[in-house]
């Protein structure tokens, strides 16, 4: 396996650990689609040292490819290494990922998440905690810091780096800001030049222009695809066109409906057909979403209980040329 540099140089296009979206099912696609660092959701260490075994399919990796990274949340060293050596020896991932940027009032009551920008000596202790349990990469995934009055990136990129972290993932958002207003791409070019590891960009990619102008305006190692790729895998072959200077053709309504179908069945054969199609409804709405009408069929979708429903629904909507096979412009 390679080291991360070279790993981002091979393919700068990472997609970003999204609690409730990014499980197997997603991840194959993605990989399939061409992404090169993939993330798990967010695991908590605690429960992963309480042998929680809804919380081990989080980070089973049975059949996917590598690279990649099992994110971790939790504020004791000792229980996060402790999580991070049974991840290593179980799922064998590419990578460990602290997680330092949640905003979710849950995780950072637990002063987990964002809450450890306001303490970055804790910050510190947990990178060097995991890097001495664990024999893989260590990064961690942060924010500009915990509102507009108090944004220590630059400081806390520093200290992580000290701690022993390989690459770390920066959104620079603060906590306050949630995922609202834009992101502030000046930041990131700022960390990058203010540490020697790698640094993967997060925040506001929704074409392959916005990837080429983050890469161009900050330098960055690699870039972190999120809402961006939600419903929308394409974004990633459309990134790679750009990239290798070919042409892209914009999926087609029947293109994006067959793929759901796809992502339906994967959902399936991980987690059984009642929790998949409760699943597959939100990202109904975002494969769909830009498509013409699409708004009118979105709430039938919410009544559908079982698989064969499911793929009656989608192929009537192919077979009537619903959208008129529009491409999502």
């Amino acid at each position: 396996m390679h080291d991360i540099q070279t790993l981002l140089k091979e393919n700068p296009i990472v997609v970003a650990p999204m609690a409730g979206i990014t499980d197997k099912a997603f991840r194959l696609i993605a990989r399939e689609f061409g992404a090169g660092l993939l993330y798990s959701e967010m695991v908590s260490a605690k429960a992963i040292t309480y042998k929680n075994k809804k919380t081990y399919d989080l980070f089973d990796l049975t059949g996917e490819v590598n690279p990649i990274a099992i994110q971790l949340f939790g504020s004791e060293p000792d229980v996060l290494a402790e999580a991070a050596i049974f991840v290593q020896e179980t799922a064998k991932p590419f990578s460990i990922d602290i997680n330092m940027g949640c905003p979710v009032p849950k995780v950072i009551k637990n002063n987990e998440g964002s809450a450890l920008m306001k303490d970055p000596a804790l910050a510190a202790s947990l990178v060097s905690a995991v890097k001495k349990a664990v024999h893989l990469p260590v990064s961690v995934k942060f924010r500009s810091g915990w509102d507009d009055e108090n944004q220590n990136y630059l400081d806390f990129a520093k200290r992580i780096e000290d701690a022993g972290a390989d690459f770390i993932a920066f959104h620079p958002r603060t906590k306050t800001q949630m995922y609202t207003g834009r992101s502030n791409w000046s930041q990131i070019g700022e960390v990058k030049k203010a540490i020697t590891i790698p640094v993967i960009a997060s925040g506001d990619v929704y074409t392959a222009s916005d990837f080429n102008a983050l890469r161009d305006q900050t330098d960055c190692d690699g870039v972190m695809l999120a809402r961006g790729v939600l419903g929308n895998f394409y974004l990633i072959k459309e990134i790679q066109a750009s990239l290798a200077n070919d042409s892209y053709e914009e999926p087609t309504a029947v293109n994006k409906l067959t793929l759901l179908k796809k992502h339906l069945q994967l959902l399936i054969s991980h987690k059984g057909e009642a929790i998949a199609v409760k699943e597959i409804r939100k990202f109904f709405a975002w494969y769909t979403k830009n498509l013409p009408r699409a708004a009118k069929i979105r709430t039938q979708v919410n009544s559908i209980k079982t698989e064969a429903e499911f793929l009656t629904f989608l192929n009537t909507l192919i077979e009537d040329d619903y959208f008129g096979d529009a491409p999502n412009n």
